[in-house]
Parts: C-alpha cells; structure tokens; sequence
C-alpha cells in the first residue's frame, strides 16, 4: 500500500498508521480516513456532501460534525495550515507531500498474518468518561477497533475461469449505501467466472431487504457457480447464502425456520473461522430472538458473538452486537441503560456509518420513550429512519415509519399520524411480509378506533390484519390486534363478540408468559363482562389483572384495575363484597387507584379518575371532598388541554423542521448534480483544450503548403462536428482572395472579389472579425451548390496586421455550439501562422491556387 509523507507526518494506508516526527500518533480510523482522502485529491477543492459521502458513506451526516472531523485531523497532523477550507465549499490539502510506493504488493497470507497479529486500541476521539476497553471476558463492553486495512473478498483459487480482474470491495460489510449497490449491479452485467462469482455474493447479501426475490435469484446462481467446490472459502459464502435464506424466513414470519438457517449457517462459519460470517449469523439470530420474545436467546448468541467481533478490523458489527445489549438494557431498565450507554451511543451516532447511527438513534427513541419525552423521542425515530433507508434496511424503515404516525397520534397531530400510518401501510404492501403487513394493520386500526373514534374503518383494517395473522397466531402483533379488535367491538356496542376477542388475546398471552399483555387482555374483557351483566366474572376478571400486574410491581395496571373494580361495585350495587374502612366498596377501589396513580406518574388520566371520586364522594354526600376532587379534576382536565396544544405544537414544529431539512436536502441535490454537470463540461473543455493544443504543435511543424492544407483538413475533422472546410488565401498581386483549398468534392471553386460587399468571405477579410452566414433554402449568389448546410462560420487567418486568408467550415445543423466556436478560432490562429511559414519557404512567391480558380 502507498505511503505519504509531509510536514514531519507520515501516513502508513496499510497498517492505518500516522506516524509524527517518527512516532506513532492516535488517531481515530475515520479521521485518517478523511485524511486519505483529501491527500488523494490534493489536485483540487473536495466538496463537503462528497466528504461525507465518501468517508462516511452518508448523505444525511451534518456538516457540523465535518468540521469537528477536520479539527481533530488538523490536531493530529500538528499542522492547521496544510488542510485549507473553501469557504461554503469544502476543504483542500495544500502541503508539499512525497509518495512512497512499495515494492510489491503483499500476498494474501502476509495480509491475513499482519491481521492476525493486529493489537487493539481504544478509539482517541471517544468522549470523555467514556468506559475504557477490558477484556470481553470480564463482560464489560467497549468500543475497540483494530490497526488494520478492511479485509477484502478473499479469491476461489481453484474456481476455473477466463483471465478476469480480481474484484475487490472495502469489506463485506453489514450495511452497504444505497450507491454501492448500484455500482456492484451494474457491474454484474456482462461478468463472468470469479468476478461474476463475487459480484452475486454480495449483491445478494445486500439485496436481502432492498429486493428479496432478486438476491434468492442471485443466491441460486452463486450456490450452482460453488457446485463442485470443496474449500473453506466456498463454504462460507455457502453459509452466507443460507443466511440470506434465513433472513427471508424471518421477514416472512417463518421464525422457527429462520432459527434453524440461521444456527446451521453460524456452525459452518465457525467451522471454517469466518469471523464476520459468525457476527452476522449473530445478528440475524438476536433479531430472530426479539420476535419470539427469547431475550435469554438473544443475550446469548449476542455474548458469544462479541468474542469473534472483538478482533474484527472493522469496529462495525462490534458496535450493532454492544448495541443490541444496550436495546435490551433499554427495555428492562431504560434509567440505568442510559446511564451505562449514554455517552458511547452519542459517540457512535457521531462518528460511525449510517447503519450502525441509525440503530443508536432507535436506542435513543426506546430512552425516550421510557422518559415521556414525546418530541425527543419523535426525532430521534425520524433520524433513525431517514438512516435506515440509507442502508436499505427496509424493515426497520417500515416500522418506524408506523412508530412515527402513532407518535404523532400520541402528541394529537392526527392528520401528520394518518399520514405516515399510510406511508407505512404502502411500503409494506409493497414488501408483502404478512407479519409487518399485520403489525401496521393494528397499529392503524388502534389510531383510527380508539383515538379517532371510527370504529367502523378500523374493523376493516383488523380484518384484513386478521386474515394475514392467522398463520402467525401466537405472535406478539396476533395478540395485540386481538386486544385492538375487543376495544373496537366495545365501541360499536357487540360486547359478545369484544369478549370473544379479549379471551383469544388473553389465552395467547398467557400461551406466550407475556404477563402485561395477559393483563391487559383481562382488564378488557373485565369491561365487557359487566356490560353484559356478568358481574361476578368481571370482578374475577379485574382482580386476575390486578395480580398480575402487582406480581410484575406495574403501578399503571394496577391503577386501571383497582379503578375498573370500583366502576364494576358502582354499575352493579348488588354484588357483594367485603368488609373495607371507606365509606363504600366503590370509594375503596377508587383511593387505592388514586395512590397507583401516584406511583405510576403522568402514565394514567388523572382527571378522569378525579371526576369519578368527585361523583363518588357527592353519591355518599361529602360535598367537601366531592368539591375539591371536582377542584382538581377541572386543573387536571386544563393541564391536559394545555399539554395537549403543546403537543401539537410540538408534532407541528417537527413536521416543519422534516419538511425543512427535506428541502435542503433536494435543493443539496440539485447544488450537487449541477456541479457534477459543469464538472463534467470543465472536464470535456480541458479534454478540447488539449486536443487544440495537440493540433495547434503539429500544425507549426509543417513547413509544405499542402501539409498544412492536410494537417488542417485531418485536425478540423477531428476537433469539429462541421461538414466541411475550405481555406481562401489572399493574394498579394490580385484584389480577391482565392480558394486554395477544399475538402469535400462537391465545393466547386469560386472567386469573390474583395470590393463586393455581399460576399462574406472578402467581408471577412475585410473586416478581420468571425461571420456566422444562416442560408435559406436557395444557394446564395457566390456561393457553390452543396447538400444542406445551413451555416458557415467564417474565421479570419491572420498573423499580427498581415491577413493571410479565410477559413470557413460549413454546418449541417442550425447552430454552432460554443465548443465549435473556440476550437475553430484557435485552429485558425495556429494554422494562418503555419500557412504564413509555408508560404515564406516557398522560393517562388505565393503557394501555387488550384487550377480551377484561373480566370
């Protein structure tokens, strides 16, 4: 690999090194990568969308966080004045650099050994108080990268194939931009033997969201390529494609099916020592974990795959597995999991790609949410899908794009929740994966029933989701619709059916030990038991929840139960009960839900519950109480009105900001496709320029008449898109300047005398300026019969104040482009001073006229 050296720095690309007056400098492997880049295109301004592009493989990254990157890079080379910033441009390298190239190229197995005997190291740029690195055996995570080049594909030794290039990608990473992918596509056309070989393994694995069918489709044609081939190599890109299979399982809801793909294709990684193959079967099989509700599972395969990710190159799949754990810590204990997380999270969303951002900005919406944080939680959602799409995660984007809707439902700014619930509905249509199909189903169907208050459109949806969820029916998303379609019923008033569909919830919940979902259940049918006038049942039903959710220490459910007890004693009198301190059985379940209340915060409706005591205490005639409950519940009732216009505000305030941000971000685009475009014309200008200089040095080494004719005749071609040339030369000894040469047959010679002012070539001469002659239909007076050419540009040959003639070129269109125009007013310069030379070496006057012109 290239060396450079500058300043009292030099750079290592293959061992990742910054070395600085001969001793090793930290630096983070981002921020040499940055530096890299801009000492490879040293020759020009690197814009900074194509810097966060091409290190960070992201178009969504700040250009904030593109300064700090400079800055640190700027400190690490000791030396601000060697990376210049173009104002509102970008950054160039401006100092004095010597290339070291090596001799030769290390082989295969130096590179594997040099890895191999890598050591870690702790990332520079890590934010203060982050943990430092210990051994993974002691459990504590950190995030450690190692001093190594990205492993490339490794090759088929012994796959027969035609003499083709080796093809070679930064790593065969988890995530891939949506650019690359594209790239690898249109490469694929028209490849064959171990390039086609490698091109379908990657498309394949980095197509399993983006396309399912197509990387199947790839993967069946990689598997037959690999028929026949026994190695370790072969094995593993076997084992990759099952997971490609397995991970179609999953979003098809196959999960059992998926586990076992996923199991046998981590065996064969490990049994050749695939370490990134090992990572990512992990990974899969922690996702598959999540939606069987196995976290042990999910720990487990998560623990033993950061052994292997540990000593990985590249710091990615090291930081989705530590992340993994962080997710699951948010979900059990979200206070001290942000604690323990907090600051690495920030420091990953900062410096890492565009996936691994993404899965830190979903643990930061998990937080968020266990905060009550509504609009931190809504843009922390919003940046993870925007950064999904990025990285074609389609599943992810499909789901916090329902999560968006319900969050916007949630700070009651319905119309943006319909609109992104629809979104969401759309794009899983279009993936067709019954499972999140289902999931976005419900998930509107609640929006639309229990907050909008239309019961009737949201049992179609759960229909719908229903017919999709049959062959899923234990799933966590078969219960909730279940519980969806019981509250639905109870709206429209078929409480028979509303406790049919609370006692299926109820019975797949307990089925899955899915405590909290039980309880709700329960706590539903609890309610349509009573409406049905069943009242020992539903006491039953109340107090089995109210168990439960003591037995998990939940103070909102118990609040909703002990409150649904005193709601069932108050419509049904007539039951009997106990024996308790209060004035009534009613005004007993109501205080102890209060004192839950409490304890469970802003979770529960305070003023609902105080408007039930005031009742409660004016029925027993404590009008005291019943005043002072009716006091707070009215405050209540203000505080969330207020909460509520704050919430839209809030929702309205961010769709602002995300209509904003996707302005910008279009109008970034038209910037950059504009440069690309005048880049290209710059491109293809200086190519012209190089070319006319070219011509213009051939043209001065003729010193014969008729080269000079030839040289521009060839040059004119080549240069120009006109039709034709001809050259009139002025004669000293005669009044009108004479065709001396043309190049095409059917230009007839012609004299036109200099006095006669409607001819343009003595016009020309005359005037010494470019004349661009449009003709009509008819041929004009003077001019030779041709085949239709509409315009001639007349350019003047002269040297200094001496005139040596007229170069014309005909046109067989109705334009001459700015191109034209340039390279023939240079052609015309260069070529009247070698027509001039020829002329002067000629012992006998003037170059002899063609034979035609006499007379």
């Amino acid at each position: 690999m290239t060396e450079y050296q500058f300043s009292n720095c030099r750079i290592d690309v293959a061992k990742c090194e910054l070395l600085r007056q001969g001793a090793p400098r930290p630096i983070a492997p981002r921020i040499l990568d940055l530096l890299v880049y801009l000492i490879e295109q040293r020759d020009r301004v690197v814009h900074k969308q194509e810097l966060i592009r091409r290190v960070w493989g992201s178009t969504t990254l700040s250009e904030g966080v593109l300064a700090q990157a400079v800055s640190r890079a700027r400190s690490a080379i000791g030396d601000s004045e060697l990376i210049k910033t173009v104002h509102r441009v970008g950054y160039r390298f401006v100092g004095d650099l010597t290339v070291i190239e090596p001799p030769q190229a290390q082989s295969a197995s130096q590179f594997a050994s040099a890895a191999a005997s890598d050591s870690l190291w702790q990332d520079p740029s890590a934010p203060p108080g982050a943990p430092s690195p210990s051994k993974i055996a002691a459990l504590e995570i950190s995030d450690l990268t190692l001093q190594a080049s990205p492993p490339r594909l490794p090759m088929l030794v012994n796959l027969p194939s035609a003499c083709v290039r080796p093809f070679e990608v930064r790593a065969m990473t988890f995530f891939a931009s949506n650019e690359d992918v594209e790239s690898w596509d249109k490469s694929l056309r028209g490849s064959e033997g171990e390039l086609r070989l490698q091109l379908l393994i990657v498309l394949a694995w980095h197509l399993r969201q983006r396309d399912v069918a197509r990387a199947l489709a790839l993967a069946e044609e990689a598997e037959a390529l690999l028929a026949g081939i026994d190695n370790a190599t072969s094995a593993s890109w076997r084992a990759r494609m099952m997971l490609v299979r397995a991970e179609d399982n999953w979003l098809r809801g196959r999960l059992q099916e998926a586990t076992d793909a996923a199991q046998q294709a981590a065996t064969t990684f490990r049994a050749v020592s695939d370490r990134l193959g090992i990572c990512d079967a992990a990974l899969l099989q922690a996702a598959i974990a999540v939606d069987r509700d196995d976290p042990d599972a999910r720990d487990a395969c998560v623990l033993e795959a950061m052994r292997d990710a540990q000593t990985l190159p590249d710091p990615e799949r090291y930081q989705l597995l530590q992340l993994q754990l962080a997710l699951a810590d948010a979900l059990r204990h979200p206070r001290n999991s942000e604690c323990k997380w907090g600051l690495r999270v920030d420091h990953w969303i900062t410096v890492a790609g565009p996936g691994v951002a993404a899965t830190c900005w979903y643990v930061r919406a998990t937080w968020a949410a266990s905060s009550g944080d509504p609009a931190v939680r809504l843009r922390a959602a919003l940046s993870a899908r925007d950064l999904y799409a990025v990285v074609g995660q389609r599943r992810d984007v499909i789901r916090e794009t329902g999560n968006i809707g319900a969050m916007f439902a949630n700070m009651f700014d319905f119309g943006a929740a319909l609109a992104w619930m629809n979104d969401a509905l759309a794009l899983a249509r279009a993936a067709n994966w019954p499972l999140l199909l289902g999931a976005c189903l419900a998930q509107s169907a609640g929006v639309l029933g229990l907050m909008l208050r239309r019961p009737e459109d949201a049992m179609d949806l759960l229909d719908e989701a229903e017919n999709l969820l049959d062959a899923f029916p234990s799933s966590r998303v078969a219960i909730q619709a279940q519980r969806y379609r019981g509250e639905v019923q109870q709206l429209l008033g078929r409480h028979e059916l509303a406790l049919l569909a609370f006692d299926r919830s109820a019975a797949l919940a307990r089925s899955r030990r899915l405590t909290m979902l039980e309880a709700d259940a329960l706590l539903g049918r609890a309610g349509s038991l009573s409406r049905l006038a069943r009242p020992l049942e539903a006491r039953q039903a109340a107090n089995d929840a109210l168990s439960l959710a003591e037995a998990n220490s939940n103070n909102y459910f118990q609040s909703l139960a002990l409150r649904l007890l005193g709601a069932i004693h108050r419509d049904h009198p007539e039951l009997e009960h106990r024996r308790v301190e209060e004035p009534s059985v009613v005004l007993h379940y109501l205080l102890r839900a209060q004192a839950r209340h409490r304890a469970a915060g802003d979770m529960c409706d305070p003023a609902t519950l105080l408007s039930d005591l005031a009742f409660e205490y004016a029925r027993l005639g404590d009008f005291a109480n019943a005043y002072a409950c009716q006091t707070q519940c009215l405050a209540a009732a203000s505080e969330a009105q207020s909460l509520k216009v704050n919430g839209q505000a809030m929702a309205m305030k961010i769709q602002h900001d995300v209509e904003s941000a996707r302005s910008e971000c279009l109008r970034h685009r038209s910037l950059a496709t504009a440069h690309a475009a005048r880049a290209a014309e710059l491109l293809q200008e200086n190519a012209a320029l190089e070319r006319m200089l070219a011509a213009a040095r051939e043209l001065a080494c003729h010193r014969e008449i008729e080269s000079v004719f030839q040289a521009l005749e060839l040059k004119a071609h080549a240069l120009l898109d006109a039709l034709a040339i001809n050259v009139y030369l002025c004669d000293p000894g005669h009044a009108t300047p004479r065709l001396a040469f043309r190049s095409s047959a059917y230009l007839t010679p012609i004299t036109l005398p200099l006095s006669d002012s409607l001819a343009v070539v003595a016009r020309c001469a005359q005037e010494r300026r470019e004349l661009l002659v449009e003709f009509a239909e008819a041929t004009p007076s003077g001019y030779p019969e041709a085949p239709p050419a509409p315009l001639a540009l007349h350019v003047p040959l002269s040297v200094g104040q001496e005139m040596v003639g007229v170069l014309v070129a005909r046109y067989p269109r109705q334009e001459v482009s700015k191109r034209d125009r340039r390279a023939l007013s240079t052609l015309a310069a260069f070529g009247a001073i070698a027509l001039r030379n020829a002329l002067a070496n000629q012992e006998s006057g003037p170059a002899p006229l063609l034979e035609s012109d006499a007379g």
